[in-house]
């Protein structure tokens, strides 16, 4: 059974995608309840069984925004940097105009490459460090140089 041509699933994360953007792309029922699992799990804590149900997706609805939103929160709260790096850089392409990815891509890389070297990994014994005048926008300007 497909979802309705233009409807979105109740279910979907609403600043994923919009009805009126390029990228958007209906789930069928199927998916959409996997999609909606997902999100519960998320919301108990229950990273790996939300992952599970993402998996569940078909394989051409696994790149849509809605699944991809719900892959980097699992990713971050799993702290898989190199992981919701990739995806929130393909959710920052998909919405250049929404800082949320930008920041998201960024910090993960940032962090990836600070687990790799033990820097900025109070687990690893490094330390965070802060640069700027602590004002909220020199860290985003922080943030994304660091991928570069």
């Amino acid at each position: 059974m497909k979802a309705m041509a233009g409807v979105r699933p109740p279910s979907v994360v609403q600043f994923a995608a919009t009805a009126g953007s390029p990228i958007y792309m209906p789930l069928e029922l199927d998916d959409a309840i996997h999609l909606d699992a997902a999100q519960g799990f998320v919301g108990l804590g229950m990273y790996l069984e939300a992952n599970g149900k993402l998996d569940e997706i078909g394989a051409y609805c696994r790149h849509v925004p809605e699944v991809l939103a719900v892959r980097v929160e699992i990713f971050q709260a799993l702290e898989k940097w190199e992981a919701m790096a990739v995806v929130a850089r393909k959710l920052a392409e998909y919405h250049q105009d929404e800082p949320r990815w930008w920041v998201l891509w960024a910090d993960a890389t940032r962090r990836a490459r600070g687990d790799q070297r033990g820097e900025g990994n109070p687990a690893a014994g490094g330390r965070e460090v802060s640069r700027g005048s602590g004002r909220a926008e020199d860290a985003v300007h922080f943030r994304i140089e660091s991928i570069h």
